[in-house]
Formats: structure tokens, sequence, C-alpha cells
């Protein structure tokens, strides 16, 4: 899955509709860089793919995939610099979602107990025994076991 498709990306990257490329391919490149920003994400979302779709996923799915495309296919000294410009920049993005300095309009970290930023408030475990020091023996409890025996 992708978090853009073909046709959008062409919208955005207007380049993309010279290239010999078919949709195949260019679908593909887009499925790489979703899958990228799947693996960095995951930890703060929870569930990925994310859906409804943010629209800085679709952004960053798209630069990631533009620049890996050109990576690949653009062979040029002047654009070399560019290239490793927009990956940089899209990189630095991904690492900033990651560690929660920026966050998703709209997606709850549903991972929120496995992330770093969990606290532990509102946690309460399963076997709750409460304070150690309220404990006390349980009569009937001990009645019952006797009866047991007899």
């Amino acid at each position: 899955m992708s978090y853009s498709t073909v046709d959008a990306w062409k919208i955005t990257y207007p380049r993309l509709a010279s290239t010999n490329a078919n949709s195949a391919t260019l679908y593909a490149w887009l499925v790489r860089a979703s899958d990228l920003v799947d693996v960095n994400i995951r930890e703060v979302v929870g569930t990925v793919p994310v859906s409804p779709t943010p629209q800085l996923l679709t952004t960053l799915t798209e630069d990631i995939a533009f620049a890996m495309f050109l990576k690949r296919n653009v062979h040029e000294a002047s654009k070399e610099g560019a290239i490793a410009e927009m990956w940089k920049e899209s990189m630095n993005l991904l690492e900033n979602l990651r560690n929660g300095v920026i966050t998703l309009s709209g997606v709850t970290n549903t991972n929120r107990r496995f992330s770093p930023w969990f606290t532990g408030d509102g946690y309460t475990p399963t076997f709750d025994h409460g304070d150690i020091t309220e404990a006390k023996v349980d009569q009937d409890l001990l009645d019952a076991e006797e009866a047991l025996k007899d």
C-alpha cells in the first residue's frame, strides 16, 4: 500500500510524466517510500499503514520516492547535490516524526505503552494486589482449606 497514487505524484512532480517509467514502476517507488515511512513511524502510531492518511505522510512519501527515483535514474552531476539535499530533508522529517518532535494531526498513538514517551499513568496491571502492608489473612479461605484436609 502507498500513501499516494501515481496520478497524485505526477501532479506534485510533473517531471515524472515525461519519464519512460510506466505506472507500475512508479507505483513500486511509492510503495518502497511508504514502507520506509511505516518502518520509522510504527512505534509512534502503533498500527500502520495509517488511515486516513495525513497530508504530511503523503508529502513525505512522494518526496522520498522522488529522491529515490532520481538517485537511480538521473546521473547529472549538477543534480546530485539537490537530490542529496531532498533526501536529507525527508530523512530529518521522518526522524522528527519517529522521535515525537512532530506529530501527525488526527493520529493518536495506539502503541503508547511501548513507546519511549509512556509514563505509566493510568496503567493498572491485571493482578493488582494493592499495598502489601494492608494484607491480612482471609479466615474463610483457611477454614475451607482445613475442611478439605478432613
